[in-house]
């Protein structure tokens, strides 16, 4: 049986914002357009039926940092497909917060902080796959 080594598939989506809207009506605008919403949104939970609660659980989808080791796994057959994404960028026009913005005294009491990031808690409607 051959594996379907050396074999490549680039995944394209011409008119992403009528796409994104047909199958990914239940996810926030702004989010809709990002591969990792398009990957675990529509290929891996539509496409392939594999749920966020199994994703979350570990099954199915491993994480991996470093392209080499991606490339041993296909090889020696400890996966069967891998997903290379862009990586997100932040408009040069965007700001950040002043220092004091997360501040624990003016930080309301619904959010929580580790290291250097904010968590913010999101609205029951406000899902994003994955």
């Amino acid at each position: 049986m051959e594996r379907g080594r050396n074999r490549y598939h680039v995944a394209t989506f011409p008119g992403l914002p009528a796409f994104c809207d047909k199958f990914l009506s239940k996810v926030p605008p702004q989010l809709r357009p990002l591969d990792v919403v398009l990957l675990h949104g529509f290929i891996l939970e539509q496409l392939l039926g594999i749920s966020p609660e199994a994703v979350t659980a570990g099954q199915f989808v491993k994480y991996y940092k470093e392209p080499a080791k991606v490339a041993q796994d296909l090889s020696a057959g400890a996966i069967q497909a891998a997903f290379f994404m862009n990586a997100v960028t932040i408009p040069s026009s965007a700001t950040s917060p002043s220092p004091g913005t997360f501040s624990r005294r003016s930080r309301p009491s619904s959010t929580r902080r580790s290291g250097r990031a904010a968590h913010l808690p999101v609205g029951a409607d406000d899902r994003v796959p994955g």
